[in-house]
């Protein structure tokens, strides 16, 4: 009767030299792999320090000027302002309902929001304040208005009782009229905010002067609320404060050390790994003569 040859082979438990010393390739592999992407998240972890943006010093200095009720300039007034605005820009990252330590909920972007429309409303010439008040509660209005309609429009494709083609036209008419309303208020305001605020046309002033339109909305009256003056300082604390070390400040090859490190070092290690693994595999085979077929 022929023998029956057992092929089997379990990584984990090696029984002979050949898969003992892949094993251990493999592992010391895996191992470098490990302490290169973790481990440098720890050094980042372990060396970084709280620092704060620029953004951050203007605001605060202005700020406590504010909480203590004396009168501010009309530069530092600007220096507010752009500051929430910078903050307002990190839309990926604002969080609409971010959790308290206690268990409650605050909406940071339009405590933010609310802010930024107040402080620009007091940079505004008084015989402005009018015109731009009305045309906020026109867009917020309008914005209402076309939500609920979009909602009906919606509705249709789940809805037992379907919208007639005649009902449905007038509806994405209705919308489309609404959406060029508020885009031209939109139009309207924004250079005027541009103006006060001291915006110029270029660099990250012409980035910022964009998120303007998103970040108008119309308020109750021109005080700013007791909730979001308790709330601004937290959340400008949150958003302009990020941790820095010589892994972060240092530059290579035009890059910040820490992106090159994890968008293309990390990148090239793997394939160096690979390479590494190839080579070795094939003179660990050629020890224990292991055929090529």
């Amino acid at each position: 009767m022929e023998e029956t040859k057992n092929y089997k082979v379990n990584f984990f438990k090696p029984i002979n030299g050949q898969t003992k010393a892949n094993m251990k390739m493999v592992s010391i592999m895996i191992i470098i792999w490990v302490l290169a992407v973790f481990g440098f998240q720890v050094l980042l972890i372990l060396l970084g320090e709280p620092t704060a943006e620029k953004a951050y010093s203007s605001y605060e200095k202005v700020w406590a000027k504010l909480s203590s009720g004396q009168e501010i300039s009309v530069e530092e007034k600007q220096d507010l302002t752009r500051a929430l605005l910078s903050v307002i820009g990190k839309n990926i990252i604002i969080n609409k309902d971010y959790k308290k330590p206690d268990g409650s909920k605050e909406n940071h972007k339009k405590i933010l929001s609310e802010t930024f429309t107040w402080s620009v409303f007091n940079l505004l010439p008084n015989d402005q304040k009018d015109n731009f008040m009305q045309k906020l509660d026109v867009i917020a209005t309008n914005l209402s208005k076309k939500d609920e309609l979009q909602k009906k429009l919606d509705a249709d494709t789940t809805s037992t009782t379907k919208i007639s083609e005649k009902d449905k036209a007038e509806l994405t008419k209705s919308i489309k009229d609404l959406e060029d309303s508020i885009k031209k208020g939109d139009t309207e305001l924004t250079p005027m905010c541009i103006s006060v605020i001291g915006l110029q046309n270029k660099g990250f002033d012409k980035l910022m002067s964009e998120f303007i339109p998103f970040s108008l909305v119309s308020i109750d009256g021109p005080k700013l609320s007791d909730t979001n003056k308790e709330a601004i300082p937290r959340i400008m604390k949150l958003y302009l404060f990020h941790n820095q070390s010589a892994l972060t400040d240092t530059t290579f090859l035009g890059f910040p050390f820490h992106y090159w490190y994890t968008a293309q070092f990390l990148l090239i290690l793997f394939i160096l790994l690979c390479f590494v693994y190839a080579i070795i595999t094939d003179r660990i085979d050629k020890k224990y003569n292991v055929p090529e077929n």
